[in-house]
């Protein structure tokens, strides 16, 4: 519920409980590889990164897990189509799948019920996707990264000058984004099919939960 209504207290209390080098590290393996400060602020954001680096980290999330490095280019061909140079991918396991899937459950709420729940006023609502909205402090950039089962797409929008906008990750970038996906031929996420994952109603003010395939939180036994 948090994550889906972007509260920056929970986020930034679950950070340092985790710790910042914990942290840290998980940015790492998403792909990002430039130091980051370890500073409080860091939970919320508080560093620039450009969209190449944060759609490599939303990558590995979209693909289970494993870090592919992104290219503009393949392969150099010449005039009898020869290749001249190839840049070959490759392709890393940095998360378990398991994890993978409750963030990607946690996304999802973002569009279902959370900052991101707009994008429905023009999709389909048969149509999972996740993602996450992002606004910086004084609304000077407007950020979503969501994806799709088939298509990722991350939304910046600023000012050269880093005046205000004004809008935020949902009145400005999540518009953007949702324009770009309605053009193209998605598909519904698919959920993730191990049995070491249940779905269960859970009460937190009670503590009980109920069995398999209720409709709620989503953890492993």
């Amino acid at each position: 519920e948090a994550l889906a209504h972007s509260y920056n207290q929970a986020a930034t209390r679950l950070g340092m409980e985790v710790g910042l080098t914990k942290v840290l590290d998980t940015v790492k393996r998403l792909g990002v590889e430039r130091e980051l400060p370890p500073y409080p602020a860091i939970l919320l954001g508080g560093t620039d990164l450009t969209l190449i680096e944060v759609t490599t980290f939303y990558q590995t999330i979209t693909s289970d897990g494993f870090n592919t490095p992104l290219r503009a280019i393949l392969e150099v061909l010449d005039a009898k189509n020869q290749a001249l140079g190839r840049y070959p991918l490759t392709v890393g396991q940095r998360f378990q799948p398991q994890a993978i899937a409750l963030l990607t459950e946690a996304l999802k709420s973002v569009m279902r019920e959370g900052t991101g729940q707009g994008v429905y006023a023009v999709l389909p609502r048969n149509i999972d996707v996740a993602g996450k909205t992002g606004t910086t402090n004084g609304m000077r950039d407007s950020w979503f990264a969501g994806f799709s089962e088939d298509y990722l797409t991350v939304v910046w929008l600023g000012r050269d000058d880093n005046a205000p906008t004004p809008l935020t990750g949902a009145s400005g970038a999540l518009r953007v984004w949702t324009d770009i996906m309605s053009r193209m031929p998605i598909h519904s996420l698919q959920p993730y099919q191990g049995d070491d994952i249940r779905r269960v109603w859970y009460d937190p003010y009670s503590g009980l939960r109920t069995g398999n395939g209720c409709p709620g939180a989503v953890y492993i036994p």
